[in-house]
């Protein structure tokens, strides 16, 4: 199998303009507001599309106001909460204007995420009494409408004299990280069978003892610092409303699946369609075998006219589990299913969240009949 390898986090780049009390009026400048702009790669996923920079349209900011001590897990939102900025016009905007303290030396700590709260997948759960780092809740109701989750951290900036009193500005970069897991599938036969006969994979679920279907995100307290997810339910996904099914008649046979018919591996979803998971084991991932399964239903389908039905068919279920430390956060999976006489045999490689950058290291496992 071809080998893939992560790709880099995506950037965004958030400008700090200086503000200062001008000498003259003793009043704050208006060009010393806090002002935004965004630099994001191509390989960031919303929904089923990869978000850029011509329709990234909106994120979220939480600020923290410390006067001239660092950040504690006592702090509040005092500075900004869950502050939407938007783009109008090809320009990032939001309301009200929020200005730099006019003392050196005091602090600002920021937290972004995006996209801005949906209604659907993800949900600001802290208030504007919060104290302590922002949380987010992230639900897997509808897996053809999931979106990707990115968060930075900057803790405990500083107003420094270079962009005082002139107003001169500098800028301070968020490096917004996926905190997701990714996964895509593929599906192929071992070799090639008679042109009568083919496998079509009916329906496929993920399932175990540490996948959640809602969890609650909490950000990094550390510049670059990934956030840690807590499990709060688990349960059952099916992947089947993203699944590419076909159900073209074999003989009298009908029910829809994808269809197998060779060596060649086809796609198991649809066109720039993919399946986000809440990561149980953060970066270090799955904490052992079996933890995470996948259940794979499908039917072994033989044309044949000498037949009352016109056709032979024969139902299995496998469940493959997935090794340790797999399923990490922020990282994508490209899963390969082979189809032999007896067994299942799934490869997962680590691929780009964009294009494929280069070779990492394949995992390999086979199904527990094996």
């Amino acid at each position: 199998m071809k080998k893939l390898i992560l790709g880099f986090c995506a950037i965004a780049t958030i400008l700090m303009v200086g503000c200062s009390k001008d000498s003259s009026n003793g009043e704050v400048p208006a060009g010393n507001a806090i002002n935004f702009s965004t630099y994001l790669g191509r390989d960031v996923q919303v929904r089923s599309g990869i978000l850029d920079d011509t329709n990234l349209s909106d994120f979220g900011v939480f600020a923290s106001y410390t006067q001239s001590a660092d950040w504690t897990d006592a702090s509040g939102f005092n500075f900004m909460f869950d502050q939407l900025v938007e783009k109008d016009g090809g320009v990032w905007n939001y309301t009200p204007k929020k200005y730099w303290p006019t003392k050196q030396g005091e602090k600002i700590s920021f937290w972004a995420y995006a996209p801005y709260a949906s209604g659907k997948a993800i949900e600001v759960v802290s208030t504007k009494t919060s104290t302590g780092l922002p949380q987010i809740k992230y639900t897997i109701s509808d897996v053809t409408t999931a979106e990707d989750f990115t968060a930075a951290t900057l803790m405990n900036e500083i107003k420094t004299a270079s962009v005082d009193p002139d107003g001169s500005s500098r800028s301070v970069e968020f490096k917004l990280r996926h905190e997701l897991t990714r996964v895509n599938i593929k599906a192929k036969l071992d070799k090639a069978v008679a042109a009568e006969t083919k496998v079509n994979i009916k329906s496929i679920s993920f399932l175990g003892d540490d996948l959640a279907t809602e969890g609650t995100y909490t950000f990094g307290n550390a510049d670059g610092a990934r956030g840690s997810w807590t499990l709060d339910t688990k349960g059952t996904i099916s992947v089947d409303p993203l699944m590419a099914k076909v159900s073209t008649n074999l003989g009298g046979y009908e029910e829809a699946g994808v269809r197998l018919s060779d060596v060649t591996a086809v796609p198991v979803f649809g066109a720039n369609k993919y399946l986000f998971l809440i990561p149980s084991g953060g970066e270090t991932g799955t904490a052992a075998a079996g933890k995470i399964k996948v259940k794979i239903t499908y039917d072994i389908v033989t044309e044949d006219s000498a037949l009352n039905a016109g056709h032979s068919v024969s139902t299995a279920v496998k469940e493959i589990e997935l090794p340790a430390e797999t399923l990490k956060q922020g990282k994508a999976y490209l899963y390969t299913l082979t189809f032999y006489t007896n067994e299942i045999v799934l490869s997962a490689s680590v691929e780009g969240w964009g294009d494929e950058v280069g070779e990492g290291d394949n995992v390999d496992w086979n199904d527990v009949d094996r």
